[in-house]
């Protein structure tokens, strides 16, 4: 038995509602082989933390005024938490090499991580 990512493209119709009913839920599938043949699929999610829209609000009265979510999940789901935070724009499917791209950019738009100073390194704290 495995549990993981499944290549076959032809997939059984109960494998079908499966995939669809994950992407209605904003969830991903685990799917699950016995002998090489699709037995079964799990469907993951991860729950909205409960002080998530208590952070962001404290962010914002902090003059934080650009939320983004970069995130390796998949784009509907994605799209669905941004909205229901109130974020300004995200990014899905994203990996951890993105990311740091998009971090980097995002940063050098504003001159920088908040609260740092540029010092030689010989200053360096």
């Amino acid at each position: 038995m495995t549990v993981g990512k499944h290549s076959d493209t032809a997939l059984p119709a109960w494998a079908k509602a499966a995939d669809n009913r994950a992407t209605l839920d904003g969830a991903a599938v685990a799917w699950i082989t016995v002998d090489a043949q699709l037995a079964g699929a799990i469907l993951l999610r991860d729950p909205l933390r409960h002080d998530a829209p208590r952070t962001l609000r404290r962010l914002r009265e902090a003059d934080i005024t650009r939320l983004l979510m970069l995130t390796g999940d998949r784009a509907e789901p994605a799209r669905e938490i941004a909205a229901v935070l109130g974020l300004d724009d995200v990014h899905a499917q994203q990996t951890p090499a993105d990311k740091v791209t998009a971090v980097t950019a995002v940063t050098a738009d504003v001159g920088g991580p908040p609260g740092r100073e540029e010092r030689p390194l010989d200053q360096a704290r």
